[in-house]
């Protein structure tokens, strides 16, 4: 699941990750983001979320926290501009990519999560 309010940023990251294969949904909020988490299926449920921090409503630190607490099982990234030591909340769980995000960063990130047999769902996605 890619959760970023800029349409030109999702659409960039779902169709670099659709040519790798990676099943991407796409939603512009945390709030919006949270309702389609709740009401999928554990077994549906992406892999991994990736999430800008500065979202309209709640933050996507906020949302990450709550996710985290919600699903323990999905790999969680915070993609912002701001530095990573002025994040004092951000749990070491949770990787971290500053904008502008390498895209090799971001597909080594998912390679490691979708590969990993403790990590999978009978749904290869983000």
């Amino acid at each position: 699941m890619v959760v970023e309010d800029e349409v030109a940023s999702r659409v960039a990251l779902n169709h670099l990750l659709g040519r790798l294969g990676v099943k991407v949904t796409q939603v512009g909020d945390a709030e919006a983001a949270a309702r389609l988490v709740r009401s999928t299926p554990v077994a549906a449920r992406p892999q991994a979320v990736l999430v800008d921090y500065n979202l309209p409503g709640a933050d996507g630190l906020s949302f990450l926290q709550w996710l985290e607490s919600f699903d323990a099982a999905v790999r969680l990234a915070l993609v912002t501009a701001q530095d990573r030591a002025a994040l004092h909340d951000l749990p070491e769980s949770v990787a971290f990519f500053r904008k502008p995000a390498s895209f090799d960063r971001i597909v080594s990130f998912l390679a490691l999560t979708l590969s990993d047999p403790s990590k999978q769902t009978t749904t290869r996605g983000v």
